[in-house]
């Protein structure tokens, strides 16, 4: 099968096919449940304890993810995507909520890297928008379009890809016998060794988890388990590695040595 080529058009094509599939499920866009929940508790986690005002969400897909959140913002809290069709699902989704949830929370269809007409915000959040940017040139602008969208000490969360950190799963997946694992043809893992350097100007890492433990366990010692089968995502290993990362993600000292396994770049930037 051939693969569709990695544009800004083809993107956008693919994620508007999507949506029509996608609708109003409640766990967004990823396929495996236990890495979104995983998401949600970091970033909840960082929500809770700085109680903004106003937060924006990039990349908002169907918008669940982005109501939820909206439960720790204050005032005023903002969900972009330039996918029409999933702006069209949460605004549906919207009308189902209380009115409370509905009188701070709104849906725009706007490209992620045009936000000048919007005011500064508290937090931004960005769950795998990143990742769908073409190029690691396009990624950096991202993260300087941000920067300027941001009140001073604001914060960015992002939910995205280390290539880096995935070339290190699949390292160790080699010694277990296992197949890489491959990036999809509409994604773009962020190059840590390249980008970072040029945004450290822009924003300090106040904490930053890679979810090690939960794909070394569910990417390595579960697939290997069960070779030549293809893995369950909804085995019970999954649940439980799930939990053990959470033991993980939850302690107040971030190092640890499987974190190097992880391919996830789950991190809370504060704005210099």
């Amino acid at each position: 099968m051939k693969l569709a080529k990695f544009t800004e058009t083809q993107n956008q094509k693919f994620w508007n096919t999507y949506a029509k599939k996608l609708k109003e499920n409640p766990r967004g866009a990823h396929s495996d449940r236990h890495i979104v929940d995983l998401e949600d508790n970091f970033i909840e986690f960082i929500l809770k304890q700085k109680k903004p005002k106003t937060l924006l969400d990039i990349g908002c897909g169907n918008g669940s993810r982005t109501i939820r959140f909206a439960k720790y913002v204050k005032v005023e809290t903002l969900g972009l995507d330039y996918s029409d069709i999933m702006i069209k699902h949460a605004r549906k989704i919207l009308k189902k909520q209380s009115k409370s949830i509905k009188r701070k929370v709104s849906f725009e269809v706007q490209d992620a890297t045009i936000l000048q007409k919007y005011d500064k915000f508290d937090i931004i959040t960005s769950c795998r928008c990143f990742v769908n940017q073409t190029s690691a040139k396009k990624q950096i602008g991202l993260f300087k379009t941000i920067h300027s969208r941001l009140k001073n000490h604001g914060s960015l969360i992002i939910a995205e890809q280390s290539q880096e950190g995935l070339d290190n799963l699949n390292s160790i997946r080699k010694k277990f016998g296992l197949q890489k694992i491959r990036v999809p043809w509409h994604n773009l893992p962020i190059k840590e060794l390249s980008v970072m350097p040029k945004i450290n100007s822009m924003f300090k890492i106040n904490k930053i988890n890679r979810l090690g433990a939960f794909y070394f366990l569910s990417r390595v010692i579960h697939p290997a388990i069960v070779y030549p089968n293809e893995p369950n995502p909804s085995s019970i290993i999954n649940d439980i590695s799930e939990k053990a990362e959470l033991l993980f993600q939850n302690e107040k000292d971030d190092v640890n040595c499987i974190e190097h396994y992880g391919s996830h770049l789950l991190i809370h930037f504060i704005k210099k």
